[in-house]
């Protein structure tokens, strides 16, 4: 799905085994962008409002695919999937499309942090 998405940059922590796809074959999802359009922490904040809005966090699956089908979007603004969390060196880590220096990449951001009012946090609902 990354080769697919054809990033010009990718962190090479995000491979298939420490974020195993689930399921096979195509698969059809509805996805949606929140934007909280202020900095907000996703340990404390996100995943609370996302629930009382009947949403639940995108997983790398879905932003993969996200970022296959509209990759558009993550050239104005960074796209994060707080729906599967990898430990990496005793830290939680989640995936996240954006755009830097002419280049789209898929990185890593550490889970417990202040996301920028500029993000959007992929979802599909409960």
């Amino acid at each position: 799905m990354i080769t697919a998405g054809r990033y010009d940059w990718k962190n090479t922590q995000i491979t298939s085994r420490r974020f195993p796809i689930v399921g096979t074959g195509k698969q059809t999802s509805v996805v949606k962008l929140v934007h909280f359009n202020r900095p907000i922490n996703s340990g404390d904040n996100v995943k609370v409002k996302l629930e009382a809005l009947g949403l639940k966090a995108s997983t790398i699956e879905e932003l993969l695919a996200f970022g296959i089908a509209f990759s558009d979007y993550q050239c104005r603004f960074p796209v994060v999937a707080l729906g599967s969390i990898v430990k990496l060196n005793g830290l939680h880590f989640v995936a996240y499309l954006s755009y830097l220096d002419l280049h789209r990449k898929i990185d890593l951001q550490l889970y417990d942090k202040s996301w920028g009012g500029q993000c959007r946090f992929l979802t599909s609902p409960k």
